[in-house]
């Protein structure tokens, strides 16, 4: 178990910036000046590290009656992170801190989203745990936590471990989710994709072989009426495609209700786009069945974009056909690097966010994608008291305002993070 704990700590210190980690984005932490644009961004908290958490990396919740859920990956009462709310009146409230104490069952390092059910109870996942490698857990609306299932394993164990995306729960309170390790070898670029049902048993849907199935699922699923799942890998696929020196650049997939999995593309690498990322649900659908999502590199290359792309907005239709529909400019003014879960609004316009780029520098931004491909910036953040580094997509209230996170802010040391919405 020491060994395992060793392993556990070790992946989360290496996942505390998971998303920079494997995105691989490099910032340059300069305050200065920057362009004026409309007053359409108001920041509804800023994360202070204790005790009220800090770096959020997951998307938030919105309940009905308005209120804001989300999860910070450090800070809290013992720097392992948080679950808060945040009120309509924009009163932020740490509804549990975890231990992150070694052996201690809280679990510690969330990084995914968070699902809610009909009595108020929340469910999410941490990356460790006092099985070695993470927790699914649920949280009653007084606070209290019960852990569901503790991920066992270290290294060298094909058990699924570290989850590192959020979780899906269906009609009849059965959770989904995936882990990036553990399955089909004992590599971390394989990954699993899991039901906890009810009851609590654990099952094993699919296990990733890093090979032409993918490998090392970030992001949350989604689920059609026929029960069938949805999701990309962050790896694997074409294995042709050596960006950054991995094998493959990552697949969408489908996973039937037996367990079969569909590879519904595999990215090259070039004008698709490679390596989608996390940050909520990978792809969203619309009601004739389409998905859409973001992969964060790839597409144009040059300028700004450098040798690795700057990202692209697709859509896989319901016979697998592939469509580009938008690739990020290569001044970066439109943004580098766009994250998972786009938000889809009645007219089939997609919203998300960018980590990087941007023209009030290179703290990303908020962006629109309509129909036919052309991408509209909504808001490009300043790296001051907005924030910067959304690592997380957004979500969308019936007015058609967006409301997201910010990893991280430059306006003092102390200021890690920003809970935002932005009013279109």
């Amino acid at each position: 178990m020491k060994q395992e704990a060793q392993f556990s700590r070790s992946t989360s210190r290496i996942l505390a910036s998971t998303r920079a980690a494997l995105a691989i984005v490099l910032l340059t932490v300069i305050v200065s000046a920057w362009p004026a644009q409309a007053q359409n961004l108001i920041v509804l908290h800023t994360f202070a590290n204790t005790p009220d958490g800090a770096y959020p990396v997951a998307p938030v919740l919105r309940d009905a009656a308005g209120t804001l859920y989300g999860t910070t990956f450090f800070g809290g009462t013992e720097s392992a992170g948080t679950v808060f709310k945040v009120d309509k009146d924009d009163t932020e409230t740490v509804l549990f801190s975890f231990s992150g104490t070694e052996g201690q069952p809280s679990g510690a390092f969330p990084s995914g989203n968070l699902v809610i059910d009909e009595d108020g109870n929340l469910y999410g996942t941490a990356l460790e745990g006092s099985g070695g490698s993470g927790v699914v857990y649920k949280l009653t609306p007084s606070g209290k936590e019960i852990i569901l299932h503790n991920f066992e394993g270290g290294i060298g164990t094909t058990d699924p471990k570290v989850p590192e995306s959020g979780l899906l729960m269906d009609k009849a309170g059965n959770l989904y989710g995936t882990t990036i390790c553990g399955g089909a070898s004992k590599s971390c670029y394989t990954g699993t994709v899991f039901r906890l049902a009810k009851n609590g048993k654990m099952t094993v849907l699919h296990s990733f072989t890093g090979g032409s199935d993918g490998g090392a699922p970030m992001a949350s699923l989604i689920m059609d009426k026929a029960g069938n799942l949805y999701g990309t890998t962050f790896v694997g696929g074409d294995l042709h495609c050596t960006l950054q020196g991995e094998k493959g650049c990552g697949v969408v997939f489908k996973l039937d209700r037996f367990g079969k999995e569909t590879v519904l593309h595999a990215f090259t690498g070039k004008d698709d786009g490679a390596f989608p990322l996390g940050g909520g649900a990978a792809l969203v659908a619309d009601a004739d069945g389409n998905l859409f999502g973001a992969a964060g590199y790839a597409g144009a290359f040059g300028g700004q974009c450098g040798i690795y792309g700057c990202g692209t907005v697709f859509k896989v239709d319901e016979t697998g056909k592939f469509t580009a529909l938008h690739a990020f400019s290569t001044d970066g003014t439109e943004g580098e690097t766009p994250n998972g879960a786009l938000v889809l609004d009645p007219a089939g316009n997609l919203y998300g966010t960018t980590q990087t780029g941007g023209a009030a520098g290179n703290y990303g931004t908020v962006f629109e994608v309509g129909r036919t491909g052309k991408l509209t910036v909504l808001y490009s953040l300043n790296g001051g008291s907005e924030g910067a580094t959304p690592f997380a997509g957004l979500i969308r209230d019936s007015q058609g305002n967006l409301y997201g996170t910010a990893y991280q802010a430059f306006l003092r040391f102390e200021r890690v993070g920003t809970v935002f919405k932005v009013i279109p």
